[in-house]
């Protein structure tokens, strides 16, 4: 885990269920979690919704983070394990952030799924 990560990205994934993550959804977890360009994502991400949360006051700001983040790496873990190619992985994630009223740029993407695919 980059020592670097975001505390809150640090609490969420300090300890994952291992029912959950393991074999692939572990590695490209952890490669998510290690990698210096998903730095910046989770910062951009981070700040985003803490400002969604503020119209969307339903769980507290701590398990939204938790809940938005966990689906945002599971929509990403999905894609790369289906094998797309990385302009259907950005027009995806675009589609699914566009839906969570989150935004990436598609550098940010680009370099994600290089990671993720060891490009």
């Amino acid at each position: 885990m980059n020592k670097e990560l975001p505390s809150d990205i640090k609490a969420i994934f300090d300890n994952p269920d291992p029912i959950i993550w393991n074999g692939f959804w572990l590695a490209c977890l952890q490669k998510m979690l290690d990698c210096e360009h998903s730095l910046n994502i989770w910062s951009k991400l981070l700040a985003q919704i803490n400002v969604n949360h503020k119209k969307n006051k339903r769980l507290s700001l701590k398990k939204y983070i938790k809940w938005e983040i966990k689906a945002f790496v599971a929509k990403t873990i999905k894609l790369i394990e289906s094998s797309v190619s990385q302009e259907m992985f950005i027009i995806k994630i675009q589609e699914y952030l566009e839906l969570k009223n989150l935004t990436l740029h598609d550098q940010d993407l680009i370099e994600l799924y290089r990671d993720l695919n060891d490009n």
